[in-house]
């Protein structure tokens, strides 16, 4: 299968489970209100962490070993034993820990909502387990479906919610049952046929899997606090239920870009692997320059947007109650241009076997909370942004230097991140000498996009996506014509 046709189903799914999402979280702050809705994010944030917590780097081997040995039969069989075995014993893990950890943070809990953190957090892992195996698998048409049922699930129970007063509980449950039958319909087996599962002759060198799963097992951990929601827990402890709320607000926003790219680099990730693992490496180098560049645009165009209208995104999408969530959105917006480097840090993970990412996310992670807990302190939910945006920004730099440094020095176009730069700063200094109208930041955002767009270019001079408008294109008039084209 074609890296654009599983780069399109990717971005099929991204496009389900992030607008799904975003609307599910919409629908449970309206209707749980600032409090309850904040005790639901602080769990949402606890099944994450506790999960990256236990799991030991099973799912980021998964993603790189399902797609290395996909050709190899035997150590592909080997490999799913191993993934298997480890997988029951973080999933068991994950179910005991997640409702302990919830009652160490809140003594008053019920016996309900622990079983109900328990089976929420099960299923979590569970998902999380087996996309990470389907992406690897290049099963990209599968996790779509996966992530279809999730978002049918959820908002369907969403819809007949009462319209106000809904306790946690029954928005725990909610989830817990979408992610359970996302979780089923993800399966499938090996793609091995029975004289294939017989043939066992496996190489699998099982060390070399420790030491990788222990690495990305670090990054993955660490990676989660830099970009997702790490300080949440310093919001939590030094603010409160409501302020949470507040500010998951404006991360679930934000998190629309990362989670829409982390979803698209999941498509790419494993091309970029077998490329790598086949010697072909210009290619992959290649290919990651190109994907640089499209996501450095796409990025730019995105923190512009969050920026400019942050406070109706606000009041449209979640209503008055969360208006304080405007300015950390607009700072939160800032961030996402760190994405950019997120194929560039595909190809250190496979050349440094996951030590690079580990330890940039480790000193990310160590300067997040050292920013955050004074400037939450000092100006609440817009410190713990300031903190956050600062990481970002500062670990995407560090990631395209030593990618260059450290694979090749044409893995960036760094012409096209100077331009960038530019056209952000103005940005920022525009915003930051006083409140504008929508009109105006409406006219900000439809001069500066188009800057953008005609401003980067590609190699060979031409519009960032003309390359892949043009495959598109070349698709369409084949398959129109009755030809296949990969």
């Amino acid at each position: 299968m074609s890296l654009i046709r599983n780069t399109t189903w990717s971005a099929v799914a991204a496009i389900m489970l992030t607008g799904g999402r975003f609307l599910m979280t919409m629908l449970l702050a309206r209707k749980l209100g600032v409090s309850e809705f904040g005790r639901f994010a602080f769990s949402q944030w606890l099944v994450d962490m506790v999960f990256l917590s236990l799991a030991f780097g099973v799912p980021g081997s998964a993603s790189r070993f399902f797609a290395e040995f996909r050709t190899q039969s035997a150590n592909l069989l080997a490999f799913e034993r191993w993934f298997l075995s480890r997988s029951f014993a973080v999933v068991a893990a994950v179910t005991v820990g997640s409702p302990l950890v919830a009652l160490a943070f809140n003594r008053e809990i019920d016996l309900t909502f622990a079983l109900l953190q328990a089976g929420w957090s099960a299923s979590a892992a569970v998902l999380a387990l087996l996309l990470a195996r389907a992406q690897g698998l290049l099963q990209f048409k599968r996790v779509a479906i996966s992530n279809g049922i999730y978002v049918v699930i959820a908002l369907a129970g969403c819809a007949l919610l009462p319209k106000e007063g809904v306790p946690v509980s029954s928005a725990m449950l909610l989830v817990m049952i979408a992610t359970a039958a996302a979780a089923l319909a993800i399966w499938l087996p090996l793609p091995l046929s029975e004289n294939e599962r017989i043939n066992v002759g496996s190489d699998l060198n099982r060390r070399m899997l420790k030491m990788f799963g222990m690495n990305i097992w670090i990054t993955s951990l660490v990676s989660a606090l830099v970009w997702s929601r790490g300080e949440i827990m310093i919001v939590r402890t030094e603010l409160g239920v409501s302020d949470v709320a507040v500010y998951s607000i404006a991360l679930s926003l934000t998190g629309i870009a990362t989670q829409g790219v982390m979803l698209l680099t999941g498509a790419i990730g494993p091309h970029l692997t077998q490329m790598w693992g086949a010697g072909k490496h210009d290619e992959a180098i290649n290919l990651c320059r190109r994907i640089t560049d499209m996501f450095t645009l796409t990025t730019g165009i995105m923190s512009i947007f969050l920026i400019a209208f942050a406070p109706e995104l606000i009041r449209l999408t979640f209503g008055p109650a969360y208006a304080e969530a405007e300015v950390a959105l607009a700072i939160l917006g800032l961030g996402t241009i760190g994405l950019a480097s997120a194929a560039p840090n595909q190809l250190l993970q496979i050349k440094t076997n996951g030590v690079f990412a580990r330890n940039a996310n480790f000193l990310g992670a160590v300067g997040l909370f050292g920013a955050a807990i004074p400037l939450v302190k000092l100006v609440g939910i817009d410190g713990a942004a300031m903190s956050r945006v600062f990481i970002q920004i500062s670990v995407g730099m560090m990631t395209l230097y030593f990618a260059c440094r450290l694979v090749s020095v044409n893995m960036v176009n760094w012409l096209n991140q100077a331009k960038l730069g530019l056209v952000i700063f103005v940005i920022v200094i525009f915003n930051f000498m006083g409140e504008h109208s929508l009109y105006i930041r409406a006219l900000e955002f439809c001069i500066s996009a188009p800057i953008i767009v005609f401003w980067l270019r590609d190699d060979d001079g031409y519009f960032i996506y003309s390359s892949l408008l043009k495959r598109f294109y070349t698709i369409f008039v084949n398959r129109k014509n009755g030809n296949s084209v990969n």
